[in-house]
């Protein structure tokens, strides 16, 4: 009886560790970028439309992460999937890492930036959606979903604030980008993804910095994440 039950425990054991084996992890690596070169923070100016700018913060949530096999079907779901992206001049988190993924092949990759209009209004969470994070307005507005702060230099020596805080349902934007990878057994796969800061303010839309110095709400905070939905993100060939 006792060797019976060492060989099922064994069995049951050894099942589970072909299981784990079988299993994926996949990251999904982001990188600011500003005219195509990693971004830098306070201390570091940049020019547009006749002035010189610098940039503090940047941070912007990746939400309902899927992805699509070749014929458009979704494969994977992520559950409660929220994720707030920070960048700083002392911080950077900008990594999705996600595991225990099923051995496939992957056509596509969606996502949205901002938060689904489901969760939007309701500030009772925790972890990346915790108000505490300084991304939440109230209960009536939700969620900022991409915040970009710094400060304009104007030509007569007179400074500005660079202010940034787009949200509301009508700017939650779904994005869809082919990456054509594969998750293995047993090991990493990296989707590497770009967002360039400078396609905010460019297309469909242009922005003049100088005259848009701030956004949180409106028009122009609509342009904005039109434009976030039309150029903003870039992939990089995964490994």
């Amino acid at each position: 009886m006792y060797a019976s039950t060492l060989v099922l425990a064994l069995s049951v054991t050894s099942c589970n560790d072909t299981k784990e084996l079988d299993k994926g992890t996949l990251i999904i690596q982001f990188e600011n970028l500003l005219d195509g070169e990693a971004l830098k923070f306070e201390g570091t100016r940049y020019n547009r439309d006749q002035v010189d700018f610098q940039i503090a913060v940047l941070k912007y949530y990746i939400s309902n992460v899927k992805f699509l096999d070749e014929t458009g079907q979704v494969i994977y779901t992520e559950e409660e999937s929220y994720h707030l992206l920070e960048e700083t001049a002392s911080r950077k988190d900008l990594a999705i890492e996600l595991t225990e993924l099923e051995v496939q092949e992957v056509s596509s990759i969606e996502f949205s930036i901002g938060i689904d209009p489901e969760k939007n209004l309701s500030l009772d969470n925790t972890g990346d959606l915790d108000p505490s994070n300084e991304m939440a307005w109230n209960w009536d507005t939700g969620y900022k979903f991409l915040l970009m702060e710094g400060e304009i230099f104007e030509s007569e020596g007179t400074r500005k604030g660079m202010v940034y805080h787009i949200g509301g349902n009508e700017n939650y934007k779904t994005i869809k980008k082919e990456v054509n990878t594969k998750i293995k057994a047993g090991t990493t796969t990296t989707i590497e993804i770009k967002a360039e800061v400078l396609s905010l303010f460019d297309a469909p839309h242009y922005i003049n910095i100088n005259e848009v110095n701030v956004a949180m709400g409106g028009e122009n905070a609509s342009k904005i994440a039109e434009n976030y939905a039309n150029n903003f993100f870039s992939i990089n060939t995964p490994n």
